[in-house]
């Protein structure tokens, strides 16, 4: 009799096991902490049908937004949290920073940064492909607070990710990388590849462009009391063109600046001024843009600076 009640005992716990769901056990893994590894898959977005339109041939009858867009806000901290020192006007700037672009453009090809950003809240570090006849953006910009990489395309509604990154990424140098076909663009943070979006009509050539922002709501609210000199800094930029006939990238780069010497004003021109809204606290000062060399080794440094 007891063996009996014990067999079917058994029998019922082998049919609860295997109707087990063990799904909940495995993480999901676009939900990673500050100090877990970056992904290692990446996110697919179709921009093909989200395009606006800002060909060039429509440039000079649309109305152009600026380039410093609001994707990130709902990714802010708290909004409650507002600048802690004293009242300031809503368009006031508190910060200089800089921007320089290349002063030719390029069109398809694999851009890739030696870059090691900002890690402080409210820090943007920039490195992205930009039209000025369009406002085409092919960005990569780098939350300092919330260490996240987040890649866009603009205008695209919604063609982005948020990635968080090892606490490494902030003190050491490491490759980023947009590769751009004719109707693929695809983001790389070392070899990890971390966005690809579909694209039609986005062909217009495009510079090179390295920057630095304070913003108060893609990070969240800047603590002026704590705020001390940030720097985001840039070993080299590399550029490897497209080769059609083979739907792949050259291995040899074309052009290349590892900054060993004097920002050249026909190759780099810096931006002097930014009309961004009220809720980017920067101004463009070519004066913190500062190239050295050191044992051999050149770095381009954007200073993020308060001003006094």
């Amino acid at each position: 009799m007891n063996f009996k009640y014990s067999f079917v005992f058994l029998l019922i716990s082998v049919y609860t096991i295997g109707c087990m769901d063990f799904s909940d056990t495995q993480k999901d893994p676009q939900v990673r902490g500050k100090n877990k590894s970056p992904l290692t898959d990446y996110t697919p977005f179709n921009c093909e049908t989200h395009n606006t339109g800002r060909s060039l041939g429509k440039a000079q009858a649309s109305t152009l937004e600026p380039r410093n867009h609001n994707f990130f806000k709902q990714y802010s901290y708290s909004s409650s949290q507002d600048l802690v020192s004293e009242p300031k006007k809503s368009n006031e700037k508190h910060f200089y920073s800089a921007e320089i672009y290349t002063a030719r453009t390029f069109q398809y090809g694999k851009f890739t940064a030696r870059m090691k950003p900002a890690a402080f809240r409210g820090t943007v570090s920039a490195f992205f492909l930009y039209s000025t006849e369009t406002q085409e953006e092919f960005d990569i910009e780098i939350l300092g607070g919330a260490q996240t990489i987040v890649p866009v395309v603009h205008p695209c509604e919604g063609a982005y990710t948020i990635t968080n990154m090892a606490p490494t990424y902030f003190s050491e140098f490491h490759n980023y990388s947009i590769e751009w076909r004719p109707n693929l663009i695809t983001w790389y943070m070392d070899d990890i590849k971390i966005l690809i979006v579909k694209v039609t009509d986005f062909s217009a050539p495009k510079r090179i462009m390295l920057s630095g922002n304070v913003h108060n709501e893609w990070d969240g609210a800047v603590d002026l009391t704590k705020w001390k000199e940030h720097e985001i800094s840039y070993s080299s930029i590399s550029y490897f063109p497209y080769i059609e006939s083979e739907e792949d990238f050259s291995t040899v780069a074309e052009w290349y600046d590892n900054f060993e010497n004097p920002l050249d004003p026909t190759i780099w021109v810096k931006t002097k001024a930014t009309q961004g809204g009220s809720e980017i606290y920067t101004l463009y000062n070519p004066d913190n843009a500062i190239q050295s060399v050191s044992d051999g080794v050149g770095q381009l440094d954007i200073l993020l600076t308060r001003m006094q």
